[in-house]
């Protein structure tokens, strides 16, 4: 015997299954849009700190907003090997390229 559901409760079930196939269509769309912008880029931009053997890269990003957030965040270390300022600064790496590395002072 099929289970009696009221009007309301019918409304509901219908309404949450459009709600999911919605959320499933609108999470597509976005990991298509994603992995479009990802063909688009043709550089990255690669967070950097330290000096000589101390040297190394915190952080790659994308996009260059988002490293200079990073290092307005992160930027200055505390501790006694670096006298509590470590700077960071952003190197703007080309995708598949011969070329070195541009620096740029984002300090």
């Amino acid at each position: 015997m099929a289970k009696r559901v009221s009007i309301a409760e019918a409304r509901r079930n219908a309404m949450g299954t459009m709600k999911n196939a919605e959320a499933k269509r609108i999470n597509r769309v976005e990991k298509e849009a994603a992995a479009e912008r990802a063909l688009e880029v043709t550089e990255v931009y690669v967070v950097t700190s330290g000096i000589f053997e101390g040297y190394h890269i915190d952080a790659i990003f994308d996009d260059e907003q988002l490293a200079e957030t990073y290092i307005s965040i992160y930027g200055k270390k505390s501790g006694p090997e670096d006298m509590g300022i470590e700077y960071m600064g952003i190197e703007v790496w080309e995708i598949n390229s011969s070329e070195p590395p541009r620096k740029d002072d984002h300090g």
